[in-house]
């Protein structure tokens, strides 16, 4: 009976922390206060919850920030969030209407480059989406080139 007591109060200790950081998450989420939420959410990604609050709260600056033709800055929202939930297409969308709208060329380098000044700018989820973009491109560059030399084109 002890044991099970122990337990309990175990769990509760571990658990309310995590709630309560999530939940004050989801309130600045409602006020609109998305980087208050993007901190929050920040402190507890181990549960699903704060995952999703987390990809919630980056969409939405971004989606506030591209209304207010705030291209570079919805982009890096954009990113994040994608770092995240990458197979979302609708966020992927979204990044490519910035890219669009910034005229970013989508090469390996451009990515590698745009990974490197988000690290430097303190944007960690962005620029670990650009750096596996940039990887990703740079496997499809070496594939395609792998087939023409097989191929006798060069």
């Amino acid at each position: 009976m002890i044991r099970l007591f122990t337990t309990i109060f175990l769990l509760i200790a571990v658990l309310t922390p995590a709630y309560a950081k999530t939940n004050k998450g989801i309130k600045f989420l409602q006020a609109e206060e998305y980087t208050k939420a993007i901190q929050e959410f920040s402190k507890t990604l181990d549960d699903e919850e704060s995952k999703e609050g987390i990809i919630s709260a980056y969409v939405k600056r971004g989606d506030k920030n591209f209304q207010n033709k705030e291209y570079g800055k919805a982009a890096n929202d954009y990113r994040s969030a994608l770092f995240y939930a990458p197979d979302n297409i609708k966020i992927q969308n979204s990044l490519r209407s910035c890219e669009k709208k910034l005229k970013f060329k989508n090469t390996p380098k451009n990515h590698y480059y745009t990974a490197k000044l988000l690290k430097v700018a303190g944007e960690e989820a962005a620029a670990n989406y650009e750096f596996t973009q940039s990887a990703k491109y740079m496997k499809t560059l070496e594939k395609n080139e792998n087939k023409n030399n097989r191929s006798g084109k060069n």
